[in-house]
């Protein structure tokens, strides 16, 4: 077995530690394999890279890290050994375009709970390693990859080629309509649910987006739609690139006060009913109301 392939699997279990051991997390042997066998360098343009480092941080790190000061050390390589640790790492420093963090990615693709058939839409790919591994786990099933960037998109697709069950398409993914489809990942950050999301979102889905400020700090919100209604809770926090399309300033200034204010802990669905807004809403959008209920949801 070559160098670096042994590099792949110490690191994929280094991932599966990490989720053990800072938040009892068990990532499926189907998402190890994929974090062991994808070439992680494949998916960060030309060398050097530019690694984004920190060290790995529990939940109410990840918190104190988005909306506190933290220290990030930053640092080049030639080496692709280097990339096979839990930092992010820059595929456009100048425009603040990361390939995330491993363990925090792990941790959303975990709660995503992927199976082998699913049909998942993934908004803003970037290079596509994490589209990869989602791939790897959703085999033989599907997956869309949309990114806004033209030149991001058409690299991605050639990462991407030969990896069954992959398409990249160039729009934007607001307003792209993949159709009926079982997860979506969201990675770039919104001030609320896009109904065309929630729409498209089969019964049973599952769906990962990032609500942010106007710095691009916020938290991971999970919505489950069930045939009660659409499930939701708060997962870890983040910083992130802003969502082209799917941002409303006034919106982004309640979701800081609601971080703020910790209230964001109730949160617990999307009411998609017509309802006037009241106590229950913590952050009142028609359509797509985050609210402290449980569904079902009374006249």
């Amino acid at each position: 077995m070559e160098k670096l392939e042994q590099t792949r699997l110490r690191y994929a279990e280094s991932i599966r530690g990490l989720l053990w051991r800072h938040h009892r997390l068990r990532l499926s042997d189907r998402l190890v394999s994929a974090f062991a066998r994808i070439p992680r360098e494949r998916f960060l343009g030309p060398a050097p890279w530019l690694i984004r480092g920190m060290p790995a941080l529990t939940v109410r790190q990840r918190m104190a890290r988005c909306f506190g000061k933290h220290h990030q050390r930053d640092w080049t390589t030639c080496d692709p050994s280097h990339v096979y640790h839990d930092v992010a790492v820059a595929i456009d420093p100048e425009r603040g375009l990361n390939s995330g963090q491993p363990s925090g990615v792990a941790t959303w693709l975990h709660s995503l709970e992927l199976k082998s058939g699913d049909r998942v839409l993934h908004v803003g790919c970037g290079l596509g390693y994490y589209t990869a591994l989602i791939a790897a786990a959703v085999a033989p099933g599907e997956v869309i990859a949309v990114e806004l960037d033209a030149a991001l998109a058409r690299e991605a697709s050639s990462n991407l080629e030969g990896v069954n069950g992959c398409r990249v398409v160039a729009a934007n993914g607001v307003e792209y309509d993949s159709g009926p489809v079982d997860v979506i990942l969201v990675n770039a950050g919104v001030t609320h649910p896009q109904p065309l999301w929630l729409d498209n979102l089969r019964v049973g889905g599952r769906l990962m987006l990032p609500l942010t400020n106007e710095q691009g700090k916020g938290l991971m919100l999970k919505v489950t739609h069930e045939s009660s209604g659409w499930k939701a809770q708060f997962v870890s926090g983040l910083i992130i690139f802003d969502c082209v399309g799917g941002r409303d300033p006034h919106l982004s200034r309640r979701l800081a006060a609601g971080f703020s204010e910790g209230s964001w802990r109730s949160v617990q669905s999307i009411r998609r009913d017509s309802h006037d807004p009241d106590s229950s809403c913590w952050l009142h959008v028609s359509g797509a109301c985050l609210s402290h209920q449980i569904p079902p949801f009374g006249d």
